[in-house]
């Protein structure tokens, strides 16, 4: 009878252990893939216009591909170290004379907590951080000879880091994520041309990947 109980007990924990398992704690690495929303917001008085009835916001999806090395401490509480492409994406210079196509790249490292939903292998999470990001510009053109003819407007600074997601624990070694990754929410990068600031540039990116863990 005693052997029977001890089995039935051994039996049970096996099963809930299984049906909460998390991934394991320590470190990870990652790829994801996904669309960013790369948003140029113009400065009117660089390009000597008025607001009123002008484009200055522009917005534009592409493409956008995240690599990441992160260390979980447990299953609440993790920090990451990521690099981010995102592919070229052009805007109009709100005086209609020209445009400019750039792309970028970002490294970034934030904090993450993570939330367990009950019962299940799911879990939320927010991030947050800070990012260093380069904007290159792979073509620029000012058709009616303004200011900014034979100039390749560009940045490179630091920028905030929020998002939230979720993520699905696949086993002992593996984990999915679906995530929403916001790089200069709070503090645009200033993208400027020669000495002079011209735009700021925000990057909202939709991303899902898979995490491998040690």
């Amino acid at each position: 009878m005693n052997n029977k109980l001890n089995f039935g007990i051994a039996l049970i924990f096996c099963l809930t252990s299984y049906s909460h398992a998390t991934v394991s704690d320590g470190p990870y690495l990652g790829l994801e893939l996904g669309a960013a929303n790369q948003i140029i917001n113009y400065q009117a008085n660089s390009f000597n216009v008025a607001t009123n009835g002008v484009q200055l916001y522009n917005s534009e999806l592409t493409f956008l591909g995240r690599l990441n090395l992160g260390y979980n401490a447990n299953k609440y509480n993790g920090f990451e170290l990521g690099t981010s492409y995102y592919f070229n994406s052009g805007s109009n210079y709100p005086t209609g004379s020209g445009s400019m196509s750039t792309n970028t790249t970002s490294l970034d490292l934030s904090y993450i907590g993570y939330l367990p939903i009950s019962q299940s292998k799911f879990s939320v999470f927010g991030r947050i951080g800070a990012a260093y990001d380069w904007i290159n510009n792979s073509s620029a053109n000012d058709s009616n000879g303004g200011i900014f003819v034979g100039m390749r407007p560009s940045a490179s600074s630091f920028a905030d880091i929020v998002g939230a997601g979720l993520k699905y624990n696949l086993g002992r070694n593996a984990s999915f994520r679906l995530e929403w990754i916001a790089n200069g929410l709070l503090f645009p990068v200033s993208i400027n041309s020669g000495s002079q600031n011209i735009a700021s540039w925000t990057g909202q990116t939709f991303e899902a990947g898979i995490n491998y863990h040690f």
